[in-house]
């Protein structure tokens, strides 16, 4: 129906150059910061969301972002929302964002303002290292290693489920359809090694980070957009970016592993 539908109306397929092509731009080393005040006048609320840029897109990387996710969700919600009570929405997980694999943090409190969330995330990450990665015990780490494993492996629950998983793998041009079971299988080989070089690579080693944060002001907060400038120009490393066009401007595009040999 869809061949003739085009036919009846002289549609041709587009080749494989004309595709539109999801590419991202490269985070510079560093920690970049892009602060905002929210639109609405009344909102308590602040948030920092925070992007550590990783790799191109490959299989092992893949998934042990997704293993990290698994082993620091609920510390990080039990460090900066059960312990230090700084809001109720706080999380983390994996990105997959024109070929390129990355990592987010996301806070949202109505007791501090961005620049403080920020101290308390990369205070978190530091001690993350050796309070919970060195020190899991091999049966702790075999454990989320199986439970990955076996949510790869569950089928869909809906069908929206199960089209969203197939319209990812078209709109990256991967057409992989049995990437959970390959997934499932690099996990069979992994150490806790391996998810600690990981980890220091992206997320520990200072001079290796990219690092891109959007600090929201809660503009009916007591937090004011220039007390927040003004820490986050103090911190070390820390470079604000004037506006999304000139930081687009400024950067170059990475190239998507799906359209190489296209």
């Amino acid at each position: 129906m869809v061949e003739a539908e085009m036919k009846a109306h002289s549609i041709q397929h587009l080749k494989a150059n004309e595709f539109p092509r999801l590419q991202c731009l490269e985070i510079p080393l560093g920690h970049t910061v892009y602060l905002e005040e929210t639109q609405d006048s009344t909102e308590q609320n602040s948030v920092l969301e925070t992007y550590f840029q990783c790799s191109s897109n490959n299989i092992r990387e893949r998934v042990l972002l997704d293993l990290l996710e698994s082993v620091m969700e609920e510390p990080l919600f039990d460090t900066l929302r059960t312990k230090q009570q700084l809001g109720y929405s706080v999380f983390c997980g994996v990105r997959l964002t024109g070929g390129v694999l990355g990592y987010v943090v996301v806070v949202q409190s109505a007791v501090a303002g961005p620049a403080t969330l920020w101290e308390r995330v990369d205070e978190f990450l530091r001690d993350f290292r050796k309070s919970v990665l060195v020190d899991m015990s091999e049966e702790t780490f075999a454990s989320h290693v199986v439970s990955l494993a076996r949510s790869k492996l569950e089928p869909p629950r809906t069908l929206t489920e199960e089209a969203t998983t197939m319209w990812c793998e078209v709109q990256e041009s991967r057409y992989n359809w049995n990437g959970c079971i390959e997934e499932t299988k690099e996990l069979a080989g992994m150490k806790k090694q391996d998810l600690i070089n990981l980890y220091d690579e992206f997320f520990w080693e200072e001079n290796r980070r990219r690092i891109f944060s959007v600090a929201l002001v809660g503009s009916g907060s007591k937090y004011s957009y220039d007390a927040e400038k003004k820490s986050f120009q103090s911190m070390k490393g820390a470079a604000l970016a004037d506006s999304v066009q000139e930081f687009r401007a400024s950067s170059h595009y990475l190239e998507n592993p799906s359209y190489r040999g296209q």
